[in-house]
């Protein structure tokens, strides 16, 4: 039978930085979202309004969209981290048997 050989600091550094890059991703996102919003309209004709309205909705739906991605990225590395849990208490339920 094949062992199988986890590399699980490695596995816990990739959960680290994901979880990591989800933060800073959250943290940018909210330094970002009022300038993005504050879009000012290039003349004072309505094509204009509508453009800076128009920007200002697309940006709105884009940063919803942008917090469930930088969550999902911070849920997979929790995810690592319990999967080494999961390889550690079973490879010592394993061991405890021989």
């Amino acid at each position: 039978m094949t062992a199988l050989i986890l590399d699980e600091g490695g596995v816990m550094q990739a959960g680290a930085q994901l979880i990591a890059n989800g933060v800073q991703g959250v943290s940018v996102q909210t330094a970002t979202l009022a300038p993005a919003l504050a879009v000012v309209p290039a003349g004072m004709d309505e094509v204009s309004a509508a453009a800076s309205t128009g920007h200002a909705a697309y940006t709105s739906a884009w940063q919803v969209i942008n917090a469930f991605m930088n969550q999902e990225i911070v849920r997979l590395g929790g995810a690592l981290f319990e999967s080494v849990a999961a390889y550690q208490a079973s490879d010592t339920a394993g061991a405890a048997t021989i």
